[in-house]
């Protein structure tokens, strides 16, 4: 069980709690894929045997980002966000305890028998409170890819604006209380990448009514590979972007018993030159990821502490 001070005090790679996860013993990260976005097998068991649940609901709703259903239709995955991060669950922020068990379930799991995932969130007490931040990363303060100098390549653009904000505090002394949290993310990935392209002689040689067709693949800036080919090297950044808003509300019933309603809305997109598997790829071509995420959950928790 890891709760919000120790969160508070730990540098997350993108401000998703997946590096929390690589912290429990026997966890081991899988290959992402652009049907996957990445997962983690624990124990041995496999990637999509993991169950994730937000105060108390599933979140195992997650689509892909391909069309074919695969691990979408069984309900497998966690609804994680466009670029694969757990954001859309719930920002760090509004995070209150995060718990991850591998073995010897209690009754209430065991849907699946891989890793059990339990998040709560924050709720609003007596006092408001409240922060901002933003972490970031530019390429002015970063070297250059390695291929992209070997290569004779520009520095392709890296920008990573991680920002937002969370306010807490009480509606009626005692009574009623809130909590609202805001995350956005606007990132250009830099990538490397290596295809081919008609070489000049075929260019010179092809047929005049063919040529204008050769032309408009760009100039190979690498050597010759025979067959009419030549090889092209280039730089080229991936633009991607993610919103997640949360707002929860708790009503103190008596003292035992408290009533809370918690939603959120975290669409997220990522743009991707070249995304399908293969040898060369396209990168004339671009593919568009988007993710809407709604959920509203309303429950019933027993007050075992006392509000400050």
């Amino acid at each position: 069980m890891i709760d919000r001070t120790f969160v508070d005090n730990l540098p997350l790679n993108g401000e998703s709690f997946q590096t929390l996860i690589m912290l429990t013993p026997g966890v081991v990260l899988t290959t992402t894929a652009f049907d996957d976005q990445g997962q983690f097998s624990v124990n041995g068991q496999r990637a999509d045997a993991n169950y994730f649940t937000v105060d108390g609901v599933s979140a195992n709703f997650g689509v892909t980002g391909t069309a074919q259903l695969l691990q979408t239709a069984s309900g497998l995955l966690p609804a994680l966000s466009a670029l694969g991060g757990t954001n859309s669950l719930v920002s760090v922020d509004a995070m209150q305890e995060f718990r991850i068990q591998t073995s010897s379930f209690a009754p209430e799991f065991g849907r699946t028998p891989g890793g059990q995932v339990s998040i709560l969130t924050r709720s609003g007490t007596n006092g408001f409170h409240g922060t901002l931040f933003e972490y970031f990363r530019n390429s002015v303060l970063d070297a250059n890819d390695w291929f992209a100098n070997y290569n004779h390549l520009p520095e392709p653009e890296e920008r990573q604006n991680d920002f937002g904000s969370a306010v807490g505090g009480p509606v009626i002394k005692d009574k009623t209380f809130f909590f609202f949290s805001y995350e956005g993310l606007r990132l250009r990935q830099p990538l490397t990448q290596k295809t081919v392209v008609p070489d000049s002689s075929s260019r010179q040689q092809a047929p005049a009514a063919i040529r204008p067709y050769l032309n408009a693949f760009p100039v190979a800036n690498g050597p010759e590979l025979g067959t009419g080919l030549a090889e092209f090297n280039v730089s080229y950044s991936n633009p991607s972007s993610l919103d997640a808003y949360s707002i929860r509300i708790d009503q103190v019933i008596n003292s035992k018993l408290g009533l809370f309603g918690r939603y959120s809305y975290s669409p997220s997109s990522i743009d991707q030159r070249g995304p399908y598997f293969g040898t060369p790829r396209v990168l004339s071509d671009t593919e568009l990821t988007s993710f809407s995420i709604q959920t509203l959950t309303v429950g019933l928790t027993e007050i075992i502490n006392q509000l400050r």
